[in-house]
C-alpha cells in the first residue's frame, strides 16, 4: 500500500527582531530562515529541513565539510549549527552541522547559529555569535503509537480471558498480550529469568475476531499458551521498532494437598457402602480448563476389611471448579452386614501421577449407637456397648411411664492426615432395616413392650410400671441381619 505524506513548509521572513536571540549576543541573525516539516511514517522518522535565504529569496548553500557558507563573500556566515528541541517530549537541546534532521513527533523550538566578521576599532577582525528561534513548530507523524499490554487477571471458567497457571509435569500456563494500534507485523520476545529466549513470534495480522474483551478470543488478543512455570520479561514491538517491556510470573497449579474425609450419616441402611468426601487443595484457584488435565493424573481407591483393594478410580473433577468437594462410595462387597465391619478399618487413598505420590488415610469404624431416655441418662448402663445387631443395656428402676429411643449422633465427615498409623475414628450408625427394638423383663425374661421401625427415628417403645415396683430389664435392639 503506498502511503501519502504531506510536507508542511514554514517561512519565516526578516527576522532580525533582536528579542528572537536565544544567546548572549545581542546581534540579530542577519538573513531570513526557512523551515520545513515532513510528516513520518512512525513515530521517529520525521524529518526538520532548514534552509537560509538573503533578502531576494535566494537560497544560501552551506559546505558540508567547513559548515561554512559556500559563498562567503556573499554570505559572510561560519561555523553554521542548527538546534532543536523537543518542547512537547521535555527533551535537551540537540545540535547538528546538517541542515536535514530526522527527529521524533513532536512540538519543536528550532534556531540556527553561526559566526560573522565584524572589524575591530583597531582594524583587526573578530567574529561575532548570530542566532535566532523559531518556536512553536509542529512535527507531525503518520503514526498512532503502538499500545500495548499484558492481561494480568488469571483466567476464568467459560473461556474469558487472562493469565493461566502451569503444572510441574506439563507446560499450561498461558500469557494473553493487549496489542493495537502502532504498525503490523507486531514482534514479541519473551525471556526467562535467565534472560533466555523462550518465545518469540510475529503477527503480520490480528489473530482472532472476538467482538467482547471479556474472551480470550477477543479481536486484540495476542496469546501465549503452554508456558512452563516460571517469571518472564516480554518485549513487543511494531514495524517502527516502538518497544515496551512487560513482567509476569506463572504461577505454579500443582495441587500440595488433597483432603480426605470419612462420612457418618445419621441414617444409612440397607446398604454396604460408606461415603467419603474430598477435595483438591492449590496455591491457585482451578478452574473448568484444569480439570481434565487433573483427572488425567489424579486417581483414588479403597483398601476394605481384609484387604480387599478396589481399582484406581479417576478422580472425576468438577468441570466448573476443581476444588469443590467430591463425594466418594466405597462398596463393601465382602461382608454381608454391618456386624462384620464395625471395629475394622477402611485405607481412603487419592495419588498424583505427576509427583508419584500416594496420600493414604486410615479411618476405623467405631459402632455409635447409643440410647436416650425421657428422664435422666445414670438410669443407663454407659458401661454397655451397644450394636446394630445386638444392643442390650440394663437399666435401674422406675416408678412411671417410661421411653427408651435409639440416640445418635448428628451428620458428620471426619478428617484425616497422612499418618496412616494414627487411624482417624469415624463414629458409626449404619445397620440394616427393619429394626426390632424389644424390652425384656429381666427376671423372667418376659417381654415387657416392643417396637418395629424402617428407620431408627421412628425406634421408640414405651414401658409402663407400677407404682413402688422395682424391675431391672433388659433392652434387645438388633437390624435385619
Amino acid at each position: 500500500m503506498k502511503i501519502k505524506r504531506k510536507i508542511y513548509f514554514i517561512f519565516f521572513i526578516a527576522l532580525y527582531i533582536s528579542t528572537l536571540s536565544g544567546y548572549a549576543q545581542s546581534t540579530a541573525f542577519p538573513y531570513n530562515i526557512g523551515i520545513t516539516t515532513i510528516p513520518g511514517n512512525c513515530y521517529d522518522d520525521c524529518r526538520i529541513i532548514i534552509n537560509m535565504y538573503d533578502a531576494a529569496g535566494n537560497e544560501i548553500l552551506v559546505d558540508p565539510q567547513t559548515h561554512n557558507a559556500q559563498n562567503t563573500t556573499l554570505y559572510p556566515l561560519y561555523n553554521i549549527q542548527y538546534n532543536y528541541r523537543n518542547v512537547s517530549a521535555g527533551t535537551n537541546t540537540q545540535y547538528d552541522t546538517l541542515n536535514n534532521i530526522q527527529v521524533l513527533a513532536g512540538i519543536y523550538s528550532i534556531g540556527v547559529t553561526a559566526f560573522v566578521p565584524v572589524t575591530l576599532p583597531n582594524g583587526q577582525t573578530d567574529y561575532e555569535l548570530v542566532d535566532t528561534m523559531v518556536y512553536n513548530v509542529e512535527v507531525v507523524a503518520n503514526y498512532d503509537h503502538l499500545e500495548a499490554s499484558i492481561l494480568s487477571t488469571m483466567a476464568g471458567n467459560g473461556g474469558r480471558c487472562g493469565w493461566r497457571p502451569s503444572f510441574q509435569c506439563v507446560d499450561r500456563g498461558r500469557i494473553q498480550l493487549k496489542l493495537l494500534k502502532g504498525k503490523f507485523p507486531y514482534k514479541v520476545l519473551i525471556l526467562d529469568a535467565s534472560q533466555d529466549t523462550i518465545r518469540h513470534a510475529t503477527f503480520w495480522q490480528r489473530q482472532q475476531s472476538g467482538a467482547d474483551p471479556v474472551y480470550a478470543d477477543y479481536q486484540d488478543y495476542y496469546t501465549f499458551d503452554n508456558m512452563p512455570i516460571g517469571n518472564y520479561s516480554i518485549r513487543v514491538s511494531d514495524s517502527c521498532d516502538y518497544t515496551l517491556w512487560f513482567s509476569i510470573e506463572i504461577p505454579n497449579a500443582e495441587p500440595y494437598n488433597i483432603e480426605r474425609y470419612a462420612c457418618c450419616y445419621s441414617d444409612i441402611q440397607d446398604t454396604t457402602t460408606l461415603r467419603f468426601r474430598s477435595r483438591i487443595i492449590s496455591s491457585q484457584t482451578l478452574h473448568d480448563y484444569d480439570a481434565s488435565y487433573l483427572d488425567s493424573i489424579i486417581q483414588y481407591r479403597f483398601i476394605n476389611p481384609g484387604g480387599d483393594t478396589t481399582v484406581w478410580y479417576p478422580y472425576g473433577c468438577s468441570t466448573s471448579n476443581p476444588s469443590t468437594y467430591r463425594v466418594f462410595i466405597d462398596t463393601l462387597s465382602q461382608i454381608n452386614s454391618y456386624c462384620d465391619f464395625y471395629n475394622d478399618t477402611v485405607i481412603f487413598q487419592i495419588r498424583d501421577l505427576c509427583l508419584d505420590t500416594i496420600l493414604s488415610s486410615k479411618f476405623y469404624y467405631k459402632k455409635n449407637f447409643g440410647f436416650r431416655d425421657e428422664l435422666f441418662s445414670v438410669l443407663m448402663d454407659v458401661s454397655t456397648d451397644p450394636d446394630t445387631c445386638i444392643i442390650h443395656a440394663i437399666s435401674g428402676q422406675t416408678t412411671q411411664k417410661y421411653n427408651f429411643i435409639l440416640a445418635t449422633n448428628p451428620n458428620y465427615c471426619y478428617w484425616s492426615n497422612n499418618d496412616i498409623n494414627s487411624p482417624t475414628v469415624v463414629p458409626s450408625h449404619l445397620y440394616f432395616s427393619p429394626l426390632s427394638y424389644n424390652v425384656y423383663s429381666a427376671v423372667d425374661s418376659s417381654l415387657i413392650t416392643q417396637a418395629v421401625s424402617n428407620s431408627h427415628r421412628g425406634l421408640v417403645a414405651p414401658i409402663v410400671f407400677f407404682a413402688d415396683t422395682i424391675i431391672p430389664i433388659y433392652i434387645e435392639i438388633r437390624d435385619a441381619t
